[in-house]
């Protein structure tokens, strides 16, 4: 068992807040650093890492890879100094604002991503109850329900992902799709799928 504990962040769509720091006692740190431990394994198990190509479909035994990535928020130098980094508010409106839920690696230079959405919030707006010391309590707080799964990883200037949609949703990878040259469009639209009018 690695001894290393990671620390936790939120992506945001917020301008001037767009990383976050994610305040976790001690013993739900370690439970999640070994839990993102094994996501990290599991997304990388067995898997070939190919280039990415917008227009395919990967395999369940591929992923995809873009190097370099233009890290444009700098995620990797933000995180080394995490108390420097403004820490993420719980009220529900904050965090149906977040766009991801990330961690920290045993390896300095990467970062582990899983997608969140407002599905993801245990919200204490409603009746929502909980069971602790043997009866169900009203839940004051708002929670975080996290993914089984990441996203994606980040490492160094290596974006690695097996879902384009997924990973869209964390990064935007609008400028790493080809655009058609005209030639190519005439000939989709050429195509006797297509009916023209004029």
């Amino acid at each position: 068992m690695n001894d290393t504990v990671f620390n936790f962040f939120v992506i945001t769509d917020i301008p001037g807040k767009k990383v976050l720091h994610v305040s976790v006692s001690p013993s739900l740190q370690e439970k999640l650093s070994e839990e993102f431990r094994k996501q990290r394994n599991a997304f990388l198990d067995e898997r070939d890492i190919i280039e990415y190509r917008p227009a395919y479909q990967p395999t369940q035994d591929e992923i995809f890879k873009i190097n370099p990535f233009d890290d444009l928020n700098d995620l990797l130098s933000t995180t080394n100094s995490p108390s420097s980094v403004e820490s993420l508010d719980p009220s529900p409106e904050m965090l149906e604002h977040v766009k991801a839920f990330f961690s920290t690696s045993d390896d300095s230079q990467e970062l582990l991503f899983q997608n969140f959405d407002r599905r993801r919030i245990i919200s204490n707006r409603s009746l929502a109850i909980i069971w602790a010391k043997n009866t169900y309590h009203h839940m004051e707080e708002p929670g975080l329900n996290l993914n089984r799964s990441l996203g994606a990883i980040l490492r160094g200037d290596e974006l690695l992902f097996h879902s384009s949609w997924a990973a869209n949703r964390i990064f935007d990878l609008t400028s790493y799709l080809k655009e058609a040259t005209d030639e190519q469009v005439k000939y989709f639209l050429n195509h006797t799928h297509f009916v023209r009018e004029d």
